[in-house]
């Protein structure tokens, strides 16, 4: 599909004009991914009915998100890789438009935190906690999803039209034929630096098999690949978004497994994605270091009565004040080996 199609496509979707044939297009699979083009031009369309949000002028968002349907069969690991990442120290804001039973949205309500709906829940959450989950309704987009909820489009346009605006993403993709042109895509959207990966088939890092896509910083495309050898991907299935969150629970209180160690391995590659340490192999380190800590999830639920303009007045103290230490930085973001 040609950048000027997708985006009338788009354009007519939102505008309730649209064609005959034009839901099918929506809806159906895709045997090869868009060009970049396409895909900045489709999130180009859907951006102008985006309101951005008002966040933090001094710190980094983090986005930690899937481009492709989640597998139902397995526990998504991006809603615990994100507060991890909060917990480290992060600003994360992530965008929870693929609708999924026991993912994203169902998950992050199972574990008792609120998504926000609004640019001002959401800008206010950040201020308040560092962390963020923006529902299909901040994105001004859900008329899209009620059309075609499973959209292959869709989901791999969502990383793009983030309200939050991130300026680093770590996005997992089912196929890695589709990296390259998304990790392109997000840094003509204007991303600073972003990591688009798979392994074996599912979106994200995973453990005891490669894990590839592309790595977009500095302005540069370069290939990414990491082994995390001596691990097992067992004991990741799905039990549903009650089970899954006490999973994730249990992880965040000290059980150690498979499921600790993926979560960490994802938001340790956030965390470098981010520069908040100058390798990869550090910033796994630091993951591990601080989920080795307890974490507290109800430290990430805003206190509702207390958000207001009037909490943004001194919001660097403000979106730290729950969290751990800022790891050991160096200065300004580098490029250097994925594995450190």
């Amino acid at each position: 599909m040609r950048p000027s199609e997708l985006a009338e496509l788009l354009e007519r979707l939102l505008d309730g004009q649209e064609r005959e044939g034009d839901q099918a297009r929506l809806a159906a699979p895709m045997p090869a991914p868009p060009s970049a083009e396409a895909l900045y031009a489709g999130a180009v369309a859907l951006r102008r009915r985006v309101p951005d949000l008002t966040t933090l002028p001094n710190r980094t968002l983090i986005d930690l998100c899937a481009a492709s349907p989640m597998d139902p069969a397995r526990i998504d690991l991006f809603v615990g890789a994100g507060i991890l990442v909060a917990a480290a120290d992060g600003t994360v804001a992530q965008h929870g438009w693929a609708p999924s039973k026991a993912g994203g949205a169902a998950l992050v309500h199972a574990l008792g935190l609120p998504t926000q709906a609004s640019p001002q829940g959401a800008s206010a959450a950040l201020i308040q906690c560092g962390y963020a989950f923006l529902s299909a309704g901040a994105g001004g987009s859900s008329r899209l999803w009620a059309l075609a909820p499973a959209s292959p489009l869709l989901a791999v346009l969502s990383p793009l039209v983030n309200p939050a605006r991130p300026q680093c993403m770590l996005v997992g993709v089912a196929d890695p034929a589709w990296s390259e042109p998304l990790a392109r895509a997000l840094g003509m959207a204007g991303v600073d630096a972003a990591l688009v990966v798979s392994c074996r088939g599912r979106p994200g890092l995973g453990l005891g098999a490669d894990s590839v896509g592309h790595r977009w910083s500095n302005g540069r495309l370069s290939t990414f690949h990491h082994l995390e050898s001596g691990a097992t991907s067992d004991g990741l299935e799905s039990g549903g978004a009650t089970v899954d969150a006490a999973r994730i629970e249990s992880t965040f209180d000290g059980l150690r497994g498979p499921l600790a160690d993926a979560i960490a391995l994802n938001a340790g590659a956030a965390l470098w994605v981010a520069g908040h340490l100058p390798t990869f192999a550090e910033a796994r380190r630091w993951a591990r270091s601080r989920l080795s800590q307890r974490v507290d999830i109800a430290d990430f639920a805003p206190e509702i009565e207390a958000i207001s303009p009037t909490s943004r007045t001194s919001p660097a103290s403000a979106s730290t004040s729950r969290r751990s230490p800022r790891p050991p930085r160096s200065a300004g973001r580098q490029s250097r080996d994925p594995t450190g």
